[in-house]
């Protein structure tokens, strides 16, 4: 199934703060049990969400969820993280808790115009924090033909944990990292 953001009210058009109808449709795929989250050519402007697990600012947090493909059109479909970092972790999307069978494919991430951002933040972050049940953190996924843009900590980031759980099985290629700016393209911890 296909699930376009725009359907869900996101309206992408470089003005509109987009998370809470990026979110609506990431809870609606994730309830149907996976499916495509689709963004329309456009330009998602995206902010903060407060609280998770380690007390970090995650935008999405995508915990426990599988079977999600988040899926544009290339250059053409920009995902702009911005606003205050508050010089704590931020990310972007934060796949954890066993998060499995994940997927990005052909999107564009921005991280340029986030303030008082510090080191730690990520487009795209797997962790191994806060392992499921079965003593998994985020594994199975892919991020593919991306295009990665300004951002002050790292692009894409794994980091497993020896209290959680091993991070694993994540393939990254295909992708163009932009450095200027950045911490690191990808990052493994």
């Amino acid at each position: 199934n296909i699930y376009n953001v725009r359907d869900y009210g996101a309206l992408g058009n470089g003005s509109a703060d987009d998370t809470d109808t990026i979110w609506a449709t990431i809870v609606a795929a994730n309830a149907a049990g996976g499916g495509i989250v689709y963004f329309p050519p456009g330009d998602y402007r995206i902010k903060k969400k407060l609280g998770n697990p380690l007390n970090t600012l995650s935008t999405f947090d995508v915990d426990r969820m599988t079977k999600l493909t988040f899926l544009g059109d290339g250059y053409a479909s920009k995902l702009k993280l911005e606003g205050d970092g508050q010089n704590r972790d931020w990310y972007m999307f934060y796949m954890h808790d066993g998060a499995s069978f994940i997927r990005f494919e052909n999107l564009y991430f921005d991280g340029a115009e986030v303030t008082n951002a510090d080191e730690q933040t990520h487009s795209v972050f797997f962790s191994g924090e806060n392992a499921d049940i079965n003593g998994s953190g985020s594994h199975d996924c892919e991020v593919i033909d991306c295009y990665f843009g300004p951002i002050n900590g790292d692009n894409v980031r794994f980091l497993g944990s020896a209290t959680g759980g091993p991070t694993y099985n994540i393939r990254v290629h295909g992708n163009s990292i932009d450095s200027e700016g950045c911490r690191c393209g990808v990052a493994f911890q």
